[in-house]
Formats: structure tokens, sequence, C-alpha cells
């Protein structure tokens, strides 16, 4: 569920929302970073690809709808993005 909070920015009234990563998430992104770093035997791409994921997810904050809702998965049709 997304939180609603305000931004004041120059001026200008921005919606901002709170974006929650799930538990289940993160081990996801650890067994990316473990992959990567495991296969490819580095550490240092695993870490910045699991870095860059994060922080498109966190972008979320201020485009909340930029992506389709989910189709398919236990998420599909329940407002998930």
């Amino acid at each position: 569920m997304l939180n609603l909070h305000w931004l004041v920015l120059e001026g200008n009234i921005l919606e901002k929302y709170k974006v929650l990563i799930s538990p289940k998430a993160y081990e996801e992104l650890d067994g990316i970073y473990e992959y990567i770093k495991t296969e490819y035997k580095e550490a240092s791409v695993a870490l910045e690809m699991v870095e860059l994921i994060e922080e498109n997810i966190l972008k979320f904050d201020m485009f909340p709808y930029r992506r389709a809702i989910r189709k398919v998965g236990i998420y599909a049709n329940k407002g998930y993005r």
C-alpha cells in the first residue's frame, strides 16, 4: 500500500509516496547478488546491480504509476506494480 506524503519543491506541491520493499523482495535481491558474485566472480558488479535495482524501485516514491498493474502471479490485479 502506498502512503501519501507531500513535498514542497520550489513552490510546487508534488505527491510523494512511501515505497515499501518486502522482506521477500530483499531475499530475492540477496539471491541476485549471490548469483552474480558466484557465477561471474564479480562481487563489485553484483553489488552495483543490486543497488541499481533498489534505486529504481525506490523511484516509485515520485512516480508510482509509471508501470503497469501486475497481471500474473499472486499480486495480479491487486493494484501492485
